[in-house]
């Protein structure tokens, strides 16, 4: 009611003045423009409250009339630069989502170059109906699932990811058990000695084990581990963290950088490892990803479940 101009009559009740309608109206239909961006509903604020207090003091009717083009203009850049913004918003949430999404389904041991999960990690930068939403997660459903479109109670995904808690070495890998790995970790950090510890994320198994069995699956897996012990160096001990992870501790490195180096070496060759499939001889390009950290950088052996390749092991 700030720029209401009252006109008082004599002998009646007060009248308002058609400026002082028309400011209240520009106004209202201000306040009732939502802030989607704060610098442009700020600048749409001044402006508008300017060309207001303009119109408040009475203008000739052609300056009036450019001046109510200029609110109008003001709205309509208003809604441009919020549109403009909610695109934004819109397409950085999207690609987080897919990147997300992409990680996840990796730590499921599915290959990140499998052209059915690219296309549905691509389709979700251009979901935006409903009906394209549930369309996509029927396609997610049956990607995972393809016999039936149901995911079973006793799916490979989630067996991978279960924590090997034994001493034994009666897994697939033909290593001990992920408990022995820790019960050394912690000898290890109570004693202050320096070293490093890896996790090898294992990709693609559950693929295998779906299109080519169980056993096929064990092969890999065996062939990875066999591999990677005669890879590092003899006093290295590597130990099976989960069915798609093994865990080494390692010793005599200079530095991260150096074993870093090593490992990628040791990943890359990985790919020439050639294994029995179904009674012919395949390679076998099993992707694999580490994680390192050193020994000395841990204050007891169950942080070696806040690694970040954790989420396909340990948990």
């Amino acid at each position: 009611m700030s720029f209401m101009q009252k006109i008082s009559g004599k002998d009646g009740p007060p009248i308002y003045s058609p400026d002082m309608c028309l400011t209240m109206l520009i106004e209202g239909a201000t306040l009732g423009v939502p802030e989607v961006d704060a610098l442009a509903y700020q600048r749409l604020r001044t402006n508008v409250n300017r060309m207001i207090h303009q119109m408040a003091i009475g203008l000739p009717p052609e300056e009036k009339v450019a001046l109510v083009k200029a609110v109008i203009q003001e709205f309509d850049t208003y809604r441009a630069d919020t549109e403009a913004a909610l695109r934004d918003a819109l397409t950085g949430w999207r690609g987080l989502v897919a990147k997300l999404f992409s990680k996840l389904m990796t730590s499921l041991g599915i290959d990140a170059h499998n052209p059915d999960l690219f296309s549905l990690t691509q389709r979700i930068r251009h979901l935006s109906t409903s009906a394209e939403l549930e369309a996509w997660d029927e396609k997610l459903t049956s990607f995972l699932d393809p016999r039936s479109g149901i995911a079973p109670a006793d799916d490979a995904p989630a067996r991978l990811r279960m924590a090997d808690t034994s001493t034994a070495n009666d897994n697939v890998a033909g290593l001990n058990g992920g408990g022995l790995a820790l019960a050394r970790l912690a000898e290890l950090i109570g004693n202050a000695d320096r070293g490093f510890v890896v996790i090898f994320r294992l990709g693609c198994l559950g693929l295998i084990s779906e299109r080519f069995g169980e056993e096929a699956m064990q092969d890999a897996v065996m062939a990875v581990s066999s591999y990677l012990t005669h890879s590092l160096h003899h006093d290295d001990s590597i130990y099976h963290w989960s069915d798609a992870s093994l865990l080494a501790i390692l010793g005599r490195r200079a530095n991260e950088h150096i074993l870093n180096a090593e490992l990628k070496r040791i990943v890359a060759l990985n790919r020439d490892i050639n294994i029995n499939i179904s009674g012919r001889v395949v390679m076998l390009r099993i992707p694999i990803e580490f994680e390192t950290v050193p020994i000395s950088a841990m204050r007891s052996a169950d942080d070696v479940r806040k690694l970040s390749l954790e989420d396909t092991s340990a948990r």
